[in-house]
């Protein structure tokens, strides 16, 4: 019988909440996007809490009615319908995502923020909570289209059931749409003055270098513990990389703009100190080493405003040096180097990134994306200047080009800063009725097929490629 009216009540409870899903449909003034990213009637959605909250401003004091749902946190005000007695809400601001909503209490001991399953409770509020009429929380919605919102709570008890619930929901649709795992690389707390730029993988993956402000550390891939600065002068590291093949490790420095490569025994801090360097090239923006041609091309970029200047280079095989080097009395001093210049090409704009394909240079710039002939040095649009479909992303301004990836089926991925779509071969628009409108600022991006990840400021970005 105690099962029986426990599973009543469940139900119960399952039709109420449906009830009160369809009567807030029918209260809600919203635009149609709005409407469908609340998707009120969805199977298994959940009210989880709502209520009236305080907003000030420097003039009034307001109500807003608050709701969280299981995926969603909007805020609506509320005002007379047109019929006698009924109520209506008109959205305020923007639905925020679980996933992009960061929770603080600025007048207690600790935040209830934190990262994925985080699920910290209020701590103990301080003297002052609540002197100045209510209990603070501060709701941030990350991205592009966020912002933050102060509320205030009538009771310490009203606040802290609003965070409960808050941290608890989103920390739940975080793990359900979970992809894939944050594991802590390095057991090192870098400090706001040694910023962390760029990281590279090397001996298998089993091994990590990562360029900061101070300097370059190298540990064990699986060993936070293991971790070590590296005694070479190279400070404010902008980009690293490493051509095991070869026996290069690479660095750009932001102090001096040099592109250095070292031996491989410089990674290995024992070693480091001996390790000599040498200048590849000066005054460089950034560089990309990767496979064009069924060579590997090292490309160190130099632009400007108006211009780039892109060098190429071959690295030398250690057997073809050590060649060299036995006959090094008989040749010009340049054979003795580790790269062999190959082209140099002119870009006539500003570059913000460079890909390599198996034919192809592609370039990032301020037109868009650009190709680059290796053979000819021609260069050409990557979008087919015919193609009326695309002009969704010519018309408009300072929109960023930074990363291009080859998928399953031949088609092509341009991601911008904005927004992300497929092109085929021909430059032509593929897939029309795909694109992305990133939620977020991303500055880089990594394909692990079937996701693409977009790296913002304050999180990751995912999205499946396909839908």
């Amino acid at each position: 019988i105690k099962d029986f009216l426990t599973q009543i009540n469940a139900e119960t409870g399952k039709a109420q909440n449906r009830v009160n899903l369809s009567k807030l449909k029918d209260q809600l003034q919203c635009k149609p996007a709005d409407t469908n990213d609340l998707n009120l009637m969805h199977e298994g959605r959940q009210i989880i809490q709502q209520g009236p909250l305080k907003k000030r401003s420097s003039v009034e004091t307001t109500e807003i009615n608050c709701f969280l749902l299981d995926h969603m946190f909007f805020m609506a005000k509320r005002k007379k319908g047109k019929e006698n007695g009924s109520i209506e809400y008109k959205i305020f601001k923007r639905p925020i995502p679980l996933e992009l909503l960061t929770v603080n209490c600025p007048d207690e001991q600790s935040e209830v923020n934190g990262t994925v399953g985080a699920g910290a409770s209020p701590a103990t509020p301080t003297a002052s909570s609540g002197a100045a009429g209510g209990f603070p929380i501060i709701l941030t919605h990350l991205g592009r289209r966020g912002g933050t919102h102060t509320f205030y709570a009538s009771s310490f008890a009203e606040r802290r059931e609003w965070v409960e619930n808050l941290t608890k929901q989103r920390d739940i649709k975080t793990k359900q749409n979970m992809k894939f795992e944050l594991i802590p690389l390095t057991s090192i707390t870098f400090p706001i003055f040694n910023r962390v730029n760029t990281s590279v993988t090397f001996d298998h993956n089993r091994r990590v270098a990562i360029g900061t402000d101070q300097g370059i550390y190298v540990g064990l891939n699986n060993d936070p513990e293991s971790f070590e600065k590296l005694p070479l002068p190279q400070e404010k590291v902008l980009q690293i990389d490493v051509l095991e093949e070869y026996n290069i490790f690479f660095v750009l420095s932001d102090k001096d703009r040099n592109l250095w490569s070292y031996p491989l025994e410089a990674l290995n801090p024992t070693l480091a100190v001996n390790a000599k360097p040498k200048k590849v090239h000066s005054h460089i923006t950034f560089f990309k080493a990767g496979m064009c041609l069924d060579r590997i091309l090292v490309c160190s970029v130099r632009s400007s405003n108006i211009t780039t200047i892109i060098k190429s280079d071959e690295p030398i095989s250690p057997s073809q040096i050590r060649r060299n080097k036995s006959f090094g009395r008989f040749l010009p001093r340049g054979n003795q180097e580790i790269l062999r210049p190959y082209k140099e090409f002119y870009i006539p704009s500003e570059t913000s990134s460079l890909h390599l394909f198996k034919a192809l240079i592609i370039v990032g710039c301020l037109k868009g994306f650009e190709i680059v002939n290796p053979l000819t040095s021609k260069t050409q649009e990557l979008l087919d200047p015919k193609d009326d479909s695309l002009n969704f992303v010519r018309k408009r301004e300072n929109i960023r080009p930074i990363a291009i990836f080859k998928v399953q089926g031949g088609d092509f991925l341009l991601c911008y800063d904005e927004l992300a779509f497929y092109v085929n071969k021909n430059g032509q628009r593929a897939r029309p009725h795909w694109i992305i409108h990133w939620e977020g600022e991303p500055n880089s991006f990594s394909l692990c097929y079937p996701y693409i990840l977009a790296f913002n400021p304050f999180f990751i970005e995912i999205r499946h490629v396909e839908s």
